[in-house]
Formats: structure tokens, C-alpha cells, sequence
């Protein structure tokens, strides 16, 4: 029969308090949350040379956790709390015990400004360079996607920018299409925005003085993001090549009434030639 060193502990702990009238409570319950990590990558020293060079996690070393806060979902010294929590989980998980050998990273569409020059008694961060924070007590970094810059290293989290930036990210995107040399890179990321904010996509489509004219226009819409994506069509390259050029107009009103009012879509196809960057 085991020793029961844990109920025991208790027990004795609990009286000893409650005689002193200190209120106790025991098999208290922390972490109700899901306890995972959305990404953990364990990289050789080849591969943290590579990732240096062709994205933004310039900072890697051996064992490398990722989290990401989306829009709507930010930052706070809360969950900063439960990612440090989990941090340590891993580390036991894995039996890691140097600390060298980690990075903690969360990914965050915005600056979390109160968690980043707000909160001294708890973290301090500083400015490693455009975009990236580091924990000047531990190996804990903030990638601020809004500060990135807008290049083909950065497109995968540029996908999760917000206002500003994710328009600027779309034009790029658009421009690319318009361009030979990249424009498969573009229409595989033109097609993920388009599931996660298709009303942006559209916009800057129709407003891109890339595309001239609007049959020009509505036909890189439908050939490159296609209308499976847009309209649930069966089929899109056989519809989109019977599609007569009198009826391109009335194609791209109904592409626009999916995410804009009347008078914005009538504003739209009027401004043809007069478009906005």
C-alpha cells in the first residue's frame, strides 16, 4: 500500500490553517483552459540558419514555441501569464532545463502596448528590431504583425495583419498578380485572404489600377480566386470561360452585392478608370 504523503499533507496543513482562522482550500483546480501550444517547432542548427534568411523568426534556437493572438483575440497580461504557464509545462513535458536552448514567441496582429510598456513589476520588453520585442528576463518575444514590412519573407503573417497594413498587404498582393515572375506566390495568398476576409479582398480588387478596365478586372477575379471560392459555383473554369464580355459587368455587380451596399457597388463600377491604390 502506498504512503499517503499528498492526503496527509492536507490534512495537516488544512488544520493548521483554519486553527489560525486563514482561509484554505485544497485540490484547487488551475488551467481550466485548453492546455496547448499552437505551434512548437524543435529546429536543428541548418534549419535555424535557413528560417534566419527566409522569414521573420530570426531569433530561433532548438526548441520553439509559437502562439498566435489574431485580431481579435490580442494580447493580454492575462494570457500572457497562461503562455508562460504553458511554457514551463512544455519544458517539463520535454525535460528541458536550459533555457538557452528556447524561444517563446507570440505572434500578435497588433502591439499589445499594455503588455509591452505597461506592466514593468511584471516583464520588461525591449526593441530588438523592426517588429520583434524580446523579455529582458526570459527568452519570451512579441512579433507585432502590423510593424512588419511589406515583403514576400513576411507574407505568411502579413495574412493576419489587420486595417492598415492588411490593406497595403492586399495591393501588394494584387500588384503581383499583374506581374508574371510572382504571380503564383500572390494567388495562393489572395485565395487564403479571400476565406478569411473576403469583403477586403474584393475592395481592393475593384478599386486596383492594376487591371485597367473592369473586363480586365473580373476576369483575374474569376480565373484567380474562382468562382467555387466566390459564388459556390460548380466548375469555375468552365463557367468562367463562357462568360460573353456583355455580361462581365453584371458578373462583377453580383461578385460586389456579396459584400457591399448598392450605392458602394454602383459607386465602384462608376469609378472605372478612376480607381484608388
Amino acid at each position: 500500500m502506498p504512503t499517503p504523503w499528498d492526503a496527509v499533507y492536507k490534512h495537516v496543513l488544512q488544520r493548521f490553517f483554519q486553527k489560525q482562522q486563514v482561509t484554505v482550500t485544497t485540490e484547487v483546480e488551475i488551467g481550466r483552459l485548453p492546455r496547448k501550444i499552437d505551434i512548437a517547432l524543435v529546429c536543428s542548427k541548418k534549419e535555424i540558419e535557413i528560417l534566419a534568411l527566409v522569414s521573420p523568426f530570426t531569433f530561433f534556437e532548438q526548441h520553439n514555441l509559437l502562439e498566435f493572438k489574431s485580431p481579435s483575440d490580442r494580447l493580454t497580461p492575462t494570457e500572457y501569464k497562461r503562455i508562460i504557464a504553458r511554457t514551463y509545462l512544455y519544458m517539463a513535458e520535454v525535460e528541458l532545463d536550459d533555457l538557452s536552448t528556447l524561444t517563446v514567441c507570440a505572434v500578435t496582429s497588433g502591439k499589445p502596448v499594455k503588455v509591452l510598456t505597461k506592466l514593468p513589476k511584471l516583464v520588461k520588453f525591449s526593441k530588438v528590431s523592426q517588429a520583434l520585442y524580446k523579455s529582458d528576463n526570459f527568452p519570451f518575444y512579441v512579433l507585432v504583425v502590423a510593424e512588419l514590412a511589406i515583403e514576400e519573407r513576411n507574407y505568411p503573417l502579413l495574412l493576419f495583419s489587420k486595417g492598415r497594413k492588411r490593406k497595403a498587404f492586399l495591393r501588394e498582393l494584387v500588384c503581383k498578380v499583374a506581374c508574371d515572375s510572382t504571380r503564383q506566390v500572390a494567388t495562393e495568398y489572395l485565395h487564403l485572404a479571400y476565406q478569411l476576409y473576403p469583403e477586403n479582398v474584393m475592395e481592393v480588387f475593384s478599386m486596383s489600377k492594376d487591371f485597367p478596365t473592369l473586363e480586365e478586372n473580373i476576369r483575374v477575379i474569376v480565373n484567380d480566386l474562382g468562382l467555387e471560392k466566390i459564388l459556390g459555383v460548380v466548375q469555375p473554369q468552365e463557367i468562367a470561360q463562357s462568360i460573353p464580355v456583355e455580361q462581365e459587368y453584371a458578373l462583377l455587380r453580383a461578385l460586389l452585392l456579396k459584400h457591399f451596399s448598392p450605392e458602394d457597388v454602383e459607386a465602384i463600377l462608376h469609378n472605372d478608370g478612376k480607381r484608388k491604390t
